[in-house]
């Protein structure tokens, strides 16, 4: 039965999630016809060894997954590669906030002929997966992580709060950053933090000084940030409109 061949030779090489091109090579094999491997996996499907996650993207089914339960960060690095988790699932690996997640929020540069941001999303059974697209040059702070067996790339420490600045409207808002500034004050690298902000422009650099002056921390990382020359002003909180008290010293306007 040339489906659970099909079936065995997917297993074997340690896939998880797969997509129909990447099981090509195995119906090659098998000299199974293009045209026929849909009905094959949607046959897999039906007989409840695989899951089908979205058009064309499969899971093995957990009755027969070896190693711990399918993740959605599994799903997530799937959906766009490379990519890093990043933004409010960040923050939650790193135990800065305590909500109950539904989302996913993913990381990816943007390809070459591309030049603007943009976000994708996307319901897979119960959970929301979005891809924010940055330009590749804002591609960095992340590294390899384990979940039980599982490996993934998340952003560390410091590009999770960086990321918190720059769009808060994807980590919970802004307070639920701050908070995790602060609970984050004796694992942070104040100089990694203040060259990641560096790389975003003036703006972030302005907010994360002030983020220090008002929560205490750093005051000499803060002094510096507070000292660099601006001759433009910015929100605090970019995600609200920009109304609110004019702090002249940080060129900043507290809009909330």
């Amino acid at each position: 039965m040339k489906h659970i061949e099909l079936l065995r030779m997917i297993t074997e090489t340690g896939r998880r999630v797969f997509s129909t091109r990447d099981v090509l090579p195995f119906a090659k094999a098998l000299s199974i016809e293009a045209s026929q491997l849909s009905s094959l996996l949607r046959r897999l499907v039906e007989q409840k060894f695989l899951r089908k996650l979205f058009r064309g993207t499969f899971a093995l089914s957990n009755t027969i997954l070896s190693g711990s339960p399918l993740h959605e960060y599994e799903i997530a690095h799937h959906l766009s590669n490379p990519s890093v988790i990043c933004c409010w699932s960040a923050l939650s690996f790193h135990r800065l906030t305590d909500q109950v997640l539904r989302t996913v929020y993913l990381m990816s540069p943007l390809g070459k002929t591309k030049k603007s941001t943009s976000q994708y999303h996307y319901q897979i059974e119960n959970t929301q997966y979005v891809i924010i697209r940055i330009q590749p040059s804002l591609f960095f702070g992340y590294e390899n992580r384990f979940l039980a067996d599982i490996p993934f790339t998340v952003t560390d420490l410091e590009r999770t709060l960086i990321d918190g600045l720059v769009r808060p409207q994807y980590c919970g808002g802004f307070f639920e950053v701050m908070e995790a500034f602060r609970q984050a004050e004796d694992q942070i690298n104040a100089d990694k933090l203040a060259e990641y902000a560096r790389k975003f422009g003036l703006g972030i650099s302005k907010r994360l000084g002030w983020v220090f002056e008002t929560l205490e921390i750093f005051p000499n990382q803060s002094q510096l940030l507070k000292a660099l020359p601006c001759s433009s002003h910015y929100p605090v909180d970019v995600s609200r409109p920009d109304k609110g008290i004019w702090l002249p010293e940080w060129n900043l306007r507290r809009n909330f």
